[in-house]
């Protein structure tokens, strides 16, 4: 992808990987989370801007 408008700097290729994953407990109740950027791969949408790394997430989600 490029970074301007003129197509004149162009940033690097990546590829990131996300895992999700929810798990029922009881009727109505569940756990539910999620890891984005499992490897911790840096990278760049905007020239020089940074990017967080790996990321956690864990809830409990309860319907009615």
């Amino acid at each position: 992808s490029f970074d301007d408008l003129a197509n004149g700097r162009v940033l690097k290729a990546y590829a990131l990987a996300d895992l999700r994953g929810e798990v029922p407990l009881r009727p109505g109740i569940s756990l539910h989370g999620r890891i984005e950027n499992l490897f911790d791969r840096a990278c760049q949408t905007a020239y020089q801007y940074g990017s967080v790394g790996r990321a956690v997430y864990v809830g409990v989600r309860a319907r009615y």
